[in-house]
């Protein structure tokens, strides 16, 4: 979520 910068952040490393 482009309003949730850090939620992203923890989703990428996820998919990764």
């Amino acid at each position: 979520d482009s309003a949730n910068p850090g939620k992203t952040e923890w989703i990428i490393i996820v998919i990764e």
